[in-house]
């Protein structure tokens, strides 16, 4: 698996007043910034192919643009990328460029078609050297996360709990899997999850930015932990070692998405000392 280092950015009021447009129909998203893939994680967000032209995210200048006319040999072919104000850089991988592309484009500009296989769009921070969730810099979706939606689960070892209202679990330290974490259907995106027991959090992940160093993947959670630990075999996010102690008492699950809003499902459940 490439390996890469995971770091929070400390993202100020002037950067997130810096959102422009969606390059594709936000309906399309198929993963999130972070999410596992076929070389380890997406550096942005995944959107399904459906014809479409793809449109330039904010105003530019085009600094490569390889298409169907590339050879095949190059590595960097079905690829755009634009050089924007502020240090930001957003790259357009599987997009096909039009012919006619200019040097310098305005937002929302066409810049070409996504190929069949789907395409991806992410932004890197130059001044920083990170490469940041897209989300934090697009205008926020109408939709809202349907939380209830998900499955969510305790799972220690061997032993799964899916967590409904009055069950019973020993005490001890557990890892909350959730599925379908990133399926965007009808939602909007989640960008923090928290979990409480007794009102206390437990457990936190944050989807910030991401920057390449030293053969390592770590995230902050707030506190640093391996990338690998972060999705299961089945994609479904983890949040690891989480105590619960002993007593009856509400299990809450909160999610902020991407306009800052917070939702939350909770369990009352019996944990028993082990």
């Amino acid at each position: 698996m490439k390996h890469s280092l995971i770091c929070l950015l400390m993202i100020t009021f002037g950067v997130f007043s810096y959102a422009q447009e969606w390059p594709d129909a936000p309906e399309r998203l198929t993963a999130l910034f972070g999410h596992p893939d076929h070389d380890g994680y997406s550096q942005g967000v995944e959107f399904a192919p459906e014809g479409q032209r793809i449109e330039s995210w904010n105003d530019g200048e085009v600094i490569w643009s390889g298409g169907l006319n590339t050879p095949l040999d190059v590595p960097s072919r079905s690829l755009v990328v634009v050089a924007h104000p502020h240090g930001f850089r957003s790259l357009y991988r599987g997009v096909d460029p039009q012919p006619g592309l200019e040097q310098e484009i305005l937002k929302g500009d066409w810049l070409g078609y996504a190929s069949p296989e789907g395409w991806n769009f992410s932004v890197k921070d130059t001044q920083r050297g990170c490469l940041v969730n897209p989300v934090d810099l697009l205008p926020v979706r109408e939709e809202r996360f349907p939380l209830s939606r998900k499955t969510v689960a305790l799972r220690r070892g061997k032993d799964q709990v899916i967590l409904t209202d009055s069950i019973q679990v020993p005490s001890g330290v557990w890892t909350l899997t959730i599925q379908d974490a990133a399926n965007l259907a009808g939602g909007g995106i989640p960008t923090e999850y928290s979990l409480y027991w007794l009102g206390q959090r437990v457990a936190q992940v944050r989807f910030d930015a991401l920057v390449e160093a030293d053969g390592v993947i770590m995230m902050e959670t707030p506190e640093a932990i391996e990338f690998q630990g972060l999705y299961g075999a089945q994609g479904e996010l983890l949040l690891g070692s989480v105590v619960l102690s002993a007593g009856r008492g509400t299990l809450e699950l909160r999610v902020k998405d991407d306009a800052g809003e917070s939702m939350a499902q909770s369990w009352t459940i019996q944990v028993v000392s082990s």
